[in-house]
């Protein structure tokens, strides 16, 4: 017992000394100690072959980690090696991506239809200032339902056009028009060698609903484009947005790097949220943090989301090509029409999940 309480209740020797020389001595000593481990740790990762957006278990080594160093710990843990041959850096994979975005558009208004369109000029801006290596490949079309009247297009149709000559900074003249089975095809190209379609659709020749205007895009990519120009089914994208939708391509690329990372993932979808202000909007932003931030979160965790809104979500390719059939069924009943047309957006993703494919947030 007398042992134990020298120990405990006497000083240290070093502690002991008036002069404080031992204690000043200890200071300098451990500030090398932690300057020449950070440094070790800071050549490590200059050296080291590291993969971008690598999946988390094949991330590390182990999976478990050292508290008191958990910086260290994490840095040298690190997988620097690629045991599979056959695996692909996602960072480059994504680069050669080719995105589609498709949005659907009916009688909104001119601040939302120049939102849209702003954002879709800022991507191409981008492009435009971008190096080759730096560059994605993009591509736009808008699906404008009840745009045509026959070869004359309607009302709301000829304010988007305005708004693409003011926008775009185009003449009105550069524009390629074609008339098509469902109507008007509009087409120009933006700054980044970026296509700009317009497809007015004309009720009388092609069903009017959001749904059968994915179906059309839907297939007009998978069986015309893709097939045509031999693209890659798992590194082609379909960005599905809303007609006032406002974007950025920092949100675009974020998705894209989440679909290259994981080829087994269908669909991701991104983070929205209303803008504006008023009593209505604070209901909404009320509503979107419950039925779209945590519950989402809470299903990506879990294993899959259930629904990626129509609103800003990536699709792969390959995934909807095993669900567009069942997709683009026609309703026959009453529960029909509210599964497939009240809710497509859920009904494609129930199908996706059923084919497994995993959805991500």
């Amino acid at each position: 017992v007398s042992f134990f309480n020298d120990i405990l209740y006497s000083s240290p020797p070093y502690l002991a000394c008036d002069d404080g020389k031992h204690l000043q001595g200890t200071i300098p000593a451990l500030i090398c100690f932690w300057l020449v481990q950070l440094i070790c740790s800071l050549f490590y990762v200059y050296r080291a072959k590291l993969i971008a957006l690598i999946r988390e278990e094949e991330l590390f080594i182990h999976s478990y980690y050292n508290g008191p160093f958990i910086e260290q710990c994490l840095i040298l843990n690190r997988n620097t090696e690629v045991e599979d041959s056959k695996l692909i850096d996602p960072s480059r994979y994504s680069q050669q991506a080719r995105v589609f975005i498709c949005t659907t558009m009916y009688r909104e208004s001119l601040k939302e239809q120049s939102q849209l369109l702003k954002s879709i000029q800022q991507i191409a801006k981008e492009e435009n200032i971008l190096k080759d290596e730096q560059r994605r490949h993009f591509e736009s079309h808008i699906f404008f339902d009840g745009g045509a009247n026959g070869t004359c297009p309607s009302r709301s149709a000829f304010q988007l056009i305005s708004l693409v000559n003011e926008i775009f900074f185009v003449e009105i003249g550069q524009v390629e028009k074609f008339e098509t089975d469902y109507g008007l095809q509009l087409r120009w190209t933006l700054k980044g060698d970026i296509p700009f379609y317009i497809h007015l659709k004309d009720p009388n020749k092609y069903k009017k609903k959001k749904r059968w205007s994915q179906v059309m895009y839907m297939s007009y990519i998978l069986d015309h484009r893709c097939t045509q120009e031999g693209l890659d089914d798992d590194n082609t994208f379909i960005l599905t947005t809303d007609a006032d939708m406002k974007f950025n391509r920092q949100a675009v690329e974020i998705l894209i790097d989440r679909l290259a990372r994981d080829r087994q993932v269908g669909a991701v979808c991104g983070r929205t949220h209303p803008i504006g202000d008023g009593p209505v909007v604070w209901y909404q932003k009320f509503d979107y943090a419950i039925g779209h931030w945590f519950q989402k979160v809470a299903e990506h965790v879990l294993g899959s989301v259930m629904c990626c809104p129509g609103c800003f979500s990536l699709f792969r390719i390959r995934a909807l090509r095993s669900v567009l059939a069942d997709y683009s069924g026609r309703v026959e009943q009453g529960t029909d029409f509210l599964k497939k047309d009240m809710g497509e957006d859920r009904w494609l993703c129930t199908l996706m999940v059923y084919a497994g494919w995993r959805l991500e947030y």
